[in-house]
């Protein structure tokens, strides 16, 4: 199942952007990115330069992740990262995000440790309770709960202390997340509806309705698929109608997930289909890997082998070329069930091998 992603763990790292309608979202993109290197062009000022590549690398990161670390080396040839200031603390905290989405957790831990350093003099907009979020979730991720736990407490204390309750949310759904990891679901509901309540009080709604789904989750992870298809639709709803394309394409693929749960397959499969194209207008490698690699899933209940050879390995070579670590897997093991149940063990041989 798709998880919601806010202050960084778990199966997709779909963590929150703003995004619009496809068009809007496209033109927009493309001008930030024009109007970024222009920028560049016109100043000789190191330090704004160094700040420009990591916008560019931030841009880039959802496209690319070989051209998103190319922004990064350029910033990084700009700025002292031995001497603290805020705009190593800065580098260092993006760096480390990018390395999360990537699944490199060790590297990400590694980044966000020197992004700490320092952080709490400085005090500017990425401060020491939000690069402490982050770090839990990277432990989550590792599966290290006790120490994504202090973390998170650590976090939650600095961020009421500023009240901030926009990342105050992040951080309960952080804590949902531990608890949800942890089996602990009744704790993990009232996290998210801890986080949820925050998101709506700081006007987030677009978080908001990403924890709903996390919320959801729980229900499913029960056993109550029922329950949960009511919560999917509010946040297709809420996408739909606000130009959250990604937000609506999550969605779709969560019902779609719920579905194939519940076995209704027609169902399940319309709405992954219906995830995979809103993926592709949002020009979404990530994402459509994950809708494909749940829509092969429903093939193969179906026995659908072909369907699923055809689907996937085209996603394969993508997640290959893109460096989605954490896709390769899942893809790879369909794969290798369709060419087993189509009965040619030559491939299902060669992409068993890629499964350790």
């Amino acid at each position: 199942m798709v998880k919601y992603q806010s202050g960084g763990h778990r199966i997709l790292t779909f963590y929150f952007l703003l995004f619009f309608s496809y068009c809007t979202f496209a033109q927009q993109h493309l001008d930030l990115i024009d109007s970024t290197k222009k920028e560049i062009e016109e100043t000789d000022e190191s330090v704004q330069k160094a700040d420009l590549y990591l916008d560019l690398a931030l841009f880039y990161r959802e496209i690319s992740v070989d051209s998103a670390l190319v922004y990064f080396d350029k910033a990084v040839l700009l700025i002292d990262t031995v001497q603290l200031s805020p705009l190593r603390t800065k580098y260092f905290y993006f760096l480390g995000e990018h390395y999360y989405i990537t699944g490199e957790y060790t590297k990400s831990w590694s980044a966000l440790l020197k992004s700490a350093e320092g952080a709490e003099e400085w005090k500017f907009e990425i401060d020491l309770g939000v690069i402490k979020n982050k770090m839990a979730g990277v432990k989550i991720s590792m599966a290290q709960y006790d120490e994504a736990l202090p973390l998170l407490m650590s976090s939650i204390e600095l961020l009421t202390a500023k009240n901030d309750i926009s990342t105050l949310a992040n951080a309960y759904n952080s804590l949902g997340t531990l608890m949800e990891r942890t089996k602990r679901l009744e704790q993990a509901q009232d996290y998210y509806q801890k986080a949820h309540d925050y998101a709506n009080d700081a006007e987030n709604y677009r978080l908001a309705h990403g924890v709903l789904s996390n919320l959801a989750m729980t229900y499913s992870l029960q056993g109550d698929h029922q329950e949960a298809v009511p919560l999917y639709k509010k946040v297709i709803e809420f996408g739909s109608e606000n130009g959250e394309v990604r937000t609506t394409a999550l969605g779709y693929t969560n019902l779609g997930v719920v579905y194939n749960l519940l076995n209704h397959l027609d169902s399940a499969e319309i709405s992954i289909l219906k995830a995979i194209e809103l993926f592709d207008e949002l020009n979404n490698p990530r994402g459509k890997a994950a809708a494909s690699s749940q829509l092969s899933k429903i093939y193969l209940k179906q026995s659908k082998n072909r369907e699923v050879v055809n689907l996937l390995l085209p996603q394969y070579d993508i997640v290959k070329k893109n460096k989605f670590k954490r896709f390769e897997t899942n893809i790879a093991e369909n794969l290798m069930l369709a060419y087993r149940n189509l009965e040619d063990f030559e491939k299902a041989y060669y992409y068993s091998t890629l499964l350790s």
